[in-house]
């Protein structure tokens, strides 16, 4: 919102954070704060930064109060400087990219121990996606020209916030390209924030892999995406307390994407994924962590806007404590849900 780029922009990130941790706060300096908001706050930032864009930058001119109010909601910062100074923020717009997305989804969620049917208990969830760009489109040119954001939020249960990640397109290689398929190597980043009964993790990443796109007969359309993560910082809880009173282990790792998602008429048909996280911990107890979740899910849809859908979620969680016994913990998730896509 000044008029910086996003590399120009990134060092702030870390520099702001410093200055809080070692001139601000009351507690000792964490590293591990510096970290997760520095490179947290890259994603998170961007994703804001462009969201906010598309509220401002309005066909019928300058933006109204309604707009100038839920830009300011999105990015509070760039709200700030357009407040008090209105030149700073001029004519900053990020072009309208030729995709965009967005639904919210209602459902109820029942997940077991174990088993689905052991302790099982259903409780309901909002869940709401965005977006942005097309990944292997031609248009892509400069970093998060193509991002996703989702929030989850759940009812009733432990923790209201179940969920956040945000995924934004650093780089990317065209290796082919036709009217039948694509594929492209990329890169991102990723910040990921999870917690359910089996495990609670969050993390920032960086990656990289194959995305591939087959445009196959009728209105069906296939796209697969196989990447591999170095995990800057992540963090786990651990089932026993540590030296430091923390409930939590962190440490760096490693991550595995894999996804394959049939979409008919541009829209989500059947998918399967997986994902999983090695946290080897640095801070806490002396542990490696070993946690995944896969998922297998499909939709159909009732009219020009709305879906019906079934998603069935495994999440496991392998804890090796170097001074205590190993944990191992299996909780299955089956979700029903009615989508509302907006545009």
């Amino acid at each position: 919102s000044n008029g910086l780029d996003f590399w120009e922009s990134t060092p702030f990130v870390f520099l702001g954070s410093f200055l809080w941790e070692y001139f601000f706060e009351a507690h000792h300096p964490s590293f591990n704060d510096w970290v997760a908001t520095g490179v947290g706050g890259i994603g998170l930032g961007e994703t804001t930064w462009r969201i906010s864009s598309l509220l401002l930058e309005t066909e019928a001119g300058p933006p109204g109060f309604w707009n100038e109010l839920g830009a300011f909601a999105v990015n509070p910062m760039r709200g700030f400087n357009r407040l008090f100074f209105p030149r700073a923020d001029q004519d900053h717009f990020e072009s309208r990219p030729d995709f965009l997305s967005t639904y919210l989804e209602y459902g109820l969620r029942t997940q077991g121990e174990g088993r689905i049917w052991d302790s099982a208990t259903t409780r309901g969830y909002l869940h709401y996606g965005f977006r942005y760009g097309d990944a292997v489109s031609e248009d892509f040119e400069k970093p998060y020209d193509f991002f996703h954001f989702d929030i989850q939020m759940n009812f009733a249960d432990s923790s209201f916030i179940g969920g956040m990640t945000a995924s934004g397109m650093l780089a990317r290689h065209e290796q082919s390209r036709s009217d039948a398929q694509q594929h492209m190597l990329a890169a991102f980043q990723n910040y990921e924030y999870y917690e359910n009964s089996a495990d609670k993790f969050g993390g920032q990443s960086i990656g990289g892999g194959l995305l591939s796109r087959w445009n196959l007969d009728g209105s069906f359309r296939l796209q697969t995406m196989a990447m591999t993560n170095v995990l800057i910082l992540g963090a786990t809880n651990s089932d026993y307390i540590n030296s430091s009173g923390r409930e939590y282990d962190y440490g760096p790792g490693l991550g595995l994407d894999l996804r394959a998602v049939l979409l008919y008429k541009n829209r989500e048909f059947i998918t399967l994924g997986h994902q999983g996280f090695w946290i080897h911990s640095l801070n806490g107890n002396e542990a490696d962590h070993l946690i995944s979740a896969t998922a297998f899910g499909m939709r159909t849809p009732v009219s020009d806007r709305y879906d019906l859908g079934f998603l069935y979620i495994l999440y496991l969680a392998d804890r090796h404590y170097a001074d205590y016994p190993t944990v191992h913990a299996r909780y299955p998730e089956i979700r029903v849900n009615f989508r509302v896509n907006y545009f």
